[in-house]
């Protein structure tokens, strides 16, 4: 329960931390629960958290639960990632649906 900065490679499971720090050199694997979570280095792995911000040259992928998430341009989230007690529904394939439907009655 504290701060914890990662400059070198972490595998493992971060339970509960107040905020981490993945420097650029940082990379971690493994499982984080914490309130925040800077990367400027590599994370890789299953991670909930409050807020998460990606520097420029952070690359995070894996699942992501959040209630703020912030990408700086050139940083990249590549996996699933879930607004925390927010709810958004798609109406895509509803739509999809009806175009591909509409597409083939014309033909």
């Amino acid at each position: 329960k504290g701060s914890i900065h990662i400059d070198g490679k972490f595998e493992g499971v971060i339970a509960s931390a107040s905020f981490i720090t993945v420097g650029k050199t940082g990379e971690f694997y493994g499982k984080i629960e914490a309130d925040g979570i800077s990367v400027s280095g590599f994370v890789d792995g299953n991670i909930d958290c409050e807020e998460m911000h990606i520097l420029a040259t952070g690359k995070v992928i894996g699942e992501l639960a959040y209630t703020k998430l912030i990408i700086e341009e050139d940083g990249i989230f590549d996996g699933k990632g879930k607004r925390k007690n927010f709810t958004i529904v798609s109406r895509y394939d509803e739509v999809k649906r009806r175009i591909q439907g509409g597409f083939l009655s014309q033909k």
